[in-house]
């Protein structure tokens, strides 16, 4: 409970006294919050903070050492996310945890789906998607394949899942990390429009525009603990950033480069799909040293199969490639990169890293094979 003038409102969620500890580590130290219905909660602070073990610990995906959780004044003990979920907790992680063989349906539906005796009934679990699509204003096919809809899409997927879940209290970890500025603008849309229709939402992050944006009231995590709390209209991107870092941020001087020769030449670009349909329709693009060369559109309108082609993960194209000046045209990957090019993927967890090989084994990759980290056909990770 807490006292809003004469008024003693009910909390629907209070996190007491939350103590983290991992080995000699303090990741969460102390930590209280609390949220009321239909508030947007921005929890902000640098990486390593404190911010997403917390709300773990609030998801029953880690327990804490110490502290206590209160539903709507009700103690809880969650051991795992199915007890968190009961008590209408859902959370759209950092990586999402879809299946990505599996339909958009399958997925939003999956562990709630409607049965016709033990059979289950496609017909209603696919009304029933594109009725939530309708009534949450996320737009969604409910027959494609998750592994063929963009980042941004399956991210609505996510939240439409949490939802079909009757959750109450949504957390977003990092929501925005992967999106482009349009799905950034139409994921905070999201969050204002659930907000006003009772849902309460805790948003992880350090991206303080967008908390300025979208939240309520803002709570600063440092080094595992809470250094402050705002309401919106009373802080600032300034002193936010000051409370997470503990000190005046400066702003740097950046100096005009002028550009150098063309590293970069992509000619008369075209790819078709397996029925024929135009991917990419005669793309031109030329990229010089010390240049930063944008490419906007809405998602679905060619930019992931031009950097397919580009990058060597799409070979089958009609055109010209040039990196550094060396032909690469329908190159794949190991060449291309070997001629001076580097990708950095928009799902970078997906594409972009090994999740079962360690740091070091991930730093390697694509260098593995050179005298320098290779001795008779062995890695040397003392190199």
């Amino acid at each position: 409970m807490k006292r809003k003038g004469k008024e003693v409102v009910i909390l629907l969620l209070e996190m007491k006294n939350i103590v983290k500890v991992y080995d000699r580590v303090i990741a969460n130290k102390d930590v209280s919050i609390s949220l009321e219905k239909g508030e947007i909660l921005a929890v902000v602070g640098e990486n390593g903070a404190g911010k997403s073990t917390l709300m773990k610990i609030l998801y029953g995906l880690e327990r804490p050492n110490s502290g206590e959780i209160y539903i709507k004044g009700k103690k809880m003990n969650f051991r795992n996310p199915s007890d968190a979920m009961k008590q209408g907790i859902g959370m759209v992680q950092q990586h999402f945890m879809l299946f990505d063989t599996m339909t958009v349906t399958e997925n939003i539906i999956y562990n709630n789906e409607i049965s016709k005796g033990i059979f289950l009934d496609k017909v209603a679990n696919r009304e029933k998607v594109r009725e939530l699509s309708k009534r949450y204003m996320l737009e969604v096919d409910p027959d494609k394949i998750v592994k063929d809809c963009s980042v941004g899409t399956q991210q609505r997927i996510e939240i439409l899942k949490i939802l079909h879940q009757n959750a109450d209290i949504l957390i977003f970890d990092e929501p925005s990390s992967v999106l482009t500025p349009i799905e950034v603008e139409e994921l905070l849309n999201t969050m204002k429009r659930l907000s006003k229709m009772g849902k309460s939402i805790i948003l992880i992050t350090h991206k303080l525009g967008e908390v300025m944006e979208v939240a309520d009231r803002i709570v600063v995590m440092r080094a595992g603990e809470v250094v402050a709390e705002r309401q919106k209209e009373h802080t600032s991107i300034e002193e936010l950033s000051y409370f997470m870092i503990g000190r005046q941020l400066t702003t740097p001087v950046i100096e005009d480069i002028e550009a150098g020769k063309e590293v970069l030449s992509v000619k008369n670009l075209s790819k078709v799909d397996a029925s024929g349909k135009k991917l990419l329709d005669n793309i031109n693009i030329s990229v010089r040293g010390g240049e930063i060369v944008g490419i906007a559109g809405v998602s679905g309108n060619g930019q992931s199969e031009l950097i397919k082609c580009i990058t060597g993960l799409e070979t089958d194209y009609t055109g010209k490639i040039q990196v550094c000046g060396i032909n690469v045209t329908n190159k794949g990957v190991e060449y291309i990169r070997k001629a001076g090019l580097a990708h950095i993927p928009e799902d970078r967890y997906y594409w972009g890293s090994a999740r079962e090989a360690t740091l070091a084994e991930n730093a390697l990759m694509g260098d593995e094979d050179s005298q320098r980290f290779s001795k008779n056909g062995l890695l040397d990770f003392h190199e």
